[in-house]
Formats: C-alpha cells, sequence, structure tokens
C-alpha cells in the first residue's frame, strides 16, 4: 500500500493555512497581524529593560540620594 505524497508546502504562522513553501503567511491581513505582534512584542522588550535600568538605578543611587 504506498502512501501518497504531499506537496511541499508551508503554514501560515497566523492562521496555520496550507500555503506554498517559503512564505510566512497567507494573506495580507494575516502579514499585518503578524507586523503588530512583532510591534508589541517589542514594545514590551523595551518596558521591560526600561524597568530593569530603572530599578537597577535606584539600588546603586537610590541610598546616596535619599540618605
Amino acid at each position: 500500500m504506498a502512501v501518497p505524497k504531499v506537496a511541499n508546502h508551508s503554514h501560515c504562522v497566523t492562521c496555520d493555512k496550507a500555503i506554498p513553501f517559503g512564505e510566512e503567511t497567507c494573506s495580507d491581513e494575516c502579514a499585518d497581524e503578524v507586523a503588530e505582534q512583532e510591534n508589541k512584542r517589542k514594545r514590551m522588550m523595551y518596558i521591560t529593560y526600561g524597568l530593569l535600568a530603572l530599578g537597577f538605578l535606584l539600588l546603586v543611587v537610590g541610598p546616596m540620594v535619599f540618605q
């Protein structure tokens, strides 16, 4: 019994539809959603690093200022 081969393909990172191999998204809507998610991820990364830097400054400089 032979197993039929499936054509070489990828899946959309947003909606998981089958798309031609090598592509990331199936439509402009999905591409926009991926871009929006990337922007949110970057924004959260900057906020996290900013809060860490602020906390570090408070630990280092705080005791000198608030004596």
